[in-house]
């Protein structure tokens, strides 16, 4: 696939529009956004610092935090028009994304809500939630009170 003449021209009407018909877009500091075809949430995206190949994603409508790994790439430049056209365009990474879910046995699970400057400020999601388990899982069988945290990225593209 030859790189498109858009893709580079930023700032211009036509750049807009074809990154709107392939479902992203970018926010006024430049980053990116997918839209989630199925209902038509736009997902702000940021990469997990600390996971190489595991993008994370957040719900502008309710905040909820998704998780979308990928074996396949370990970097993603989310800066490149052109990657993420080749990558996101087709949809197919909607199947592949799953929410960080956080719950005790007490309690149904629930999808991890965080506003914007919260998801921007995290270094690295999914190995804090992986620790913070590892601690729970400690505290539990000092105490022997039952916890589960749940945060299993999705393997995919």
């Amino acid at each position: 696939m030859s790189r498109p003449e858009w893709v580079g021209c930023r700032g211009s009407a036509n750049l807009l529009a074809r990154r709107l018909k392939y479902g992203i877009r970018r926010d006024v500091s430049g980053r990116a956004q997918l839209l989630r075809r199925s209902d038509g949430t736009w997902m702000q995206c940021k990469l997990d610092m600390e996971l190489r190949g595991t993008m994370l994603l957040r719900d502008t409508s309710d905040g909820s935090v998704h998780v979308l790994q990928t074996d396949k790439l370990e970097q993603i430049d989310l800066s490149d028009d052109y990657l993420l056209l080749t990558l996101f365009a087709d949809g197919e990474w909607e199947g592949q994304t799953q929410p960080i879910q956080l719950g005790d046995d007490d309690a149904a699970l629930e999808t991890l809500q965080v506003d914007e400057q919260q998801f921007k400020d995290f270094v690295g999601m999914i190995k804090t939630l992986q620790d913070l388990q590892e601690e729970m899982l400690t505290q539990q069988q000092q105490a022997g009170a039952p916890i589960d945290v749940t945060a299993e990225p999705a393997t995919g593209r």
